[in-house]
């Protein structure tokens, strides 16, 4: 009786558990990525049927983390990612990778399973500038150089301004096919998934049919069962170091620039110190040349980002060394000249003293006679 009923709470567990599995292939996992300003809040919002992320323009309500949140929708369940706004204007460089990057990857790694895909937020009627193809660049660095085009799917926002009227073209997915530059290469990248939304749209039936054309690029996209992992982002790891590296650039050079200045600096002032005296200071130069060629390659990371700032420390070491050696030849030659002068003397002694030998051994004999 008791194998029985173990065996019957043991199928149900089972059954259970295989229901959920079932259940949860239907779900769907986005994240959303783009520029602040562009609506990717909205956009979040939009496809959850709720007011999940701030949307306000107050900077200090502008997305600083990677927030989520959950909806029920036809019968699934689908989870949104709104990440930061990539380039935040309101941190540096430096800051705003950091930001990105963490958010990120507090988001992979709290979704194992992966991503089904991630929707890259644009905004119509703006031009494609070169900050926007910086960010494209960023976003391949990021997450590596196939997340477009395995996994990315362009919205395009503001779509309450599409006027078939002023375009000529009644369908905006006809109007893009008509343009060229930046902006084909971005949807041809994308392999031609993009979809125009109305965020601001108040009529509930085209909301929704927006919402399912969407979900529907998302269920093409993941017909094959891929997602983007937490494997995929570390393949893109070394891409992301180097970024990470160069956006230090200009403070590492300028910090360079300065130690190496007060290097040479002091090393043009060595050449009116006697030798043994500059031999010592040369110690100490040698010290920092060296401390700072180390910094620098410390800072890289093997990345080669920093390969010019190498070379020159590299160039200040060895340039220090010269100096050492020229100054150990120098002291060299003074000790040579020093002991030439002490082996002179020391014939001279013996001559002297040979003499008042010879001298005295004379006058001896003289004396004796």
């Amino acid at each position: 009786m008791e194998k029985n009923s173990i065996a019957a709470i043991f199928f149900v567990l089972i059954t259970a558990r295989h229901v959920l599995m079932d259940e949860r292939k239907n779900d769907l996992d986005l994240v959303i990525i783009g520029k602040t300003g562009n609506g990717k809040s909205a956009t979040g919002n939009t496809i959850l049927g709720k007011k999940s992320f701030d949307t306000s323009p107050d900077s200090n309500s502008v997305t600083k983390t990677a927030q989520f949140d959950y909806s029920e929708y036809n019968n699934r369940t689908i989870k949104v990612v709104d990440s930061p706004g990539i380039f935040d204007t309101d941190l540096s460089q430096e800051e705003g990778l950091k930001l990105f990057i963490d958010a990120i990857h507090t988001a992979i790694a709290l979704n194992p399973e992966g991503y089904h895909a991630f929707l890259l937020v644009v905004r119509f009627g703006s031009r494609f500038t070169e900050e926007d193809k910086k960010t494209i660049n960023f976003i391949k660095t990021i997450f590596g150089d196939d997340l477009l085009s395995r996994f990315c799917i362009l919205v395009v926002t503001h779509g309450d301004t599409y006027d078939p009227e002023e375009t000529g073209i009644a369908l905006f997915s006809d109007w893009v096919k008509t343009q060229a530059g930046s902006l084909k290469s971005l949807v041809e990248e994308c392999g031609g998934r993009l979809i125009l939304f109305d965020n601001k749209c108040k009529d509930e039936v085209k909301k929704k049919s927006q919402v399912d054309q969407l979900l529907t690029m998302v269920d093409r996209l993941s017909v094959l069962g891929l997602r983007y992992t937490d494997n995929h982002f570390k393949m893109a790891l070394d891409q992301r170091e180097r970024m990470m590296v160069e956006s230090k650039l200009p403070m590492i050079r300028e910090e360079s620039l300065r130690e190496t200045s007060l290097i040479l600096q002091q090393l043009g002032n060595l050449q009116s110190h006697e030798p043994k005296k500059q031999l010592k200071q040369l110690d100490a130069l040698k010290y920092r040349a060296d401390a700072l060629a180390q910094s620098v390659m410390k800072q890289d990371k093997g990345t080669g980002a920093l390969k010019a700032i190498i070379e020159n420390t590299q160039h200040i070491v060895q340039n220090v060394l010269a100096h050492m050696n020229a100054v150990n030849e120098t002291l060299e030659i003074q000790e040579n000249m020093e002991k030439a002068k002490r082996d002179i003397d020391e014939l001279k002694e013996g001559r002297e003293k040979a003499r008042e030998d010879q001298d005295h051994e004379l006058v001896t004999k003289l004396t004796q006679q």
